[in-house]
């Protein structure tokens, strides 16, 4: 009986990373595109002493995201001069990068064993928690490109290492897992709220 009930869920969950995977890789780009206003005023809210633009565009592995940061004044890492008012930095990442934990969140949100109404629910709710996640990977892992130049640069300057600022640390983490951690609990949370959105007794 349990071996029947994991066969069932690993059919349901490799059914939905499929559909899912298709229609996000087919119109993820779009998506992004939309989003991108969001994106990169999100990514000038962490900037420190420079402005941000965001872009998509073509290369050999794939479309990839652009961040183009422009100096507003000169800037400083822990007192030590980096470089002038007017220097700028790009760095990128690919998009596909930023479509991995939407596509993990609604995978398990459509692979989730319950009634039509409340899967209904869980994935009007993925929306948001869409929007959530978005700010907390894409705009960080973009603008950490830059702040790595800076890092390396005042390390440079001084001569030994410094302490890693805490947008490099966060980068590392959603490397490490993070970007697999966050669209888990955010399906927890949708799964869990749907529960109140549709109660039982609504659900005859």
């Amino acid at each position: 009986m349990i071996a029947k009930s994991i066969t069932q869920i690993s059919i349901r969950l490799v059914i939905a990373w499929l559909l899912v995977s298709i229609l996000f890789f087919t119109c993820g780009e779009w998506i992004i595109h939309a989003l991108l206003p969001y994106l990169t005023w999100l990514t000038n809210l962490i900037a420190h002493n420079y402005s941000a633009e965001l872009n998509i565009s073509d290369s050999p592995t794939g479309k990839i995201f652009n961040i183009v940061a422009t100096a507003t004044e000169d800037v400083y890492r822990l007192e030590i001069p980096i470089a002038p008012k007017g220097t700028r930095i790009t760095g990128n990442g690919t998009l596909m990068h930023a479509l991995v934990p939407i596509v993990i969140l609604f995978t398990i949100l459509c692979s989730w064993p319950t009634t039509l109404k409340r899967l209904m629910a869980q994935i009007v709710l993925g929306a948001p928690v869409t929007l959530l996640i978005l700010a907390l990977t894409t705009p960080i892992l973009l603008a950490s490109h830059i702040e790595q130049v800076f890092h390396s640069a005042a390390q440079n300057y001084a001569g030994k290492e410094l302490p890693m600022p805490f947008m490099m640390g966060w980068a590392v983490f959603m490397e490490i897992g993070g970007v697999w951690l966050l669209p888990i609990i955010g399906a927890f949370l949708c799964i869990k709220a749907s529960a109140f959105v549709v109660p039982l007794n609504k659900q005859k």
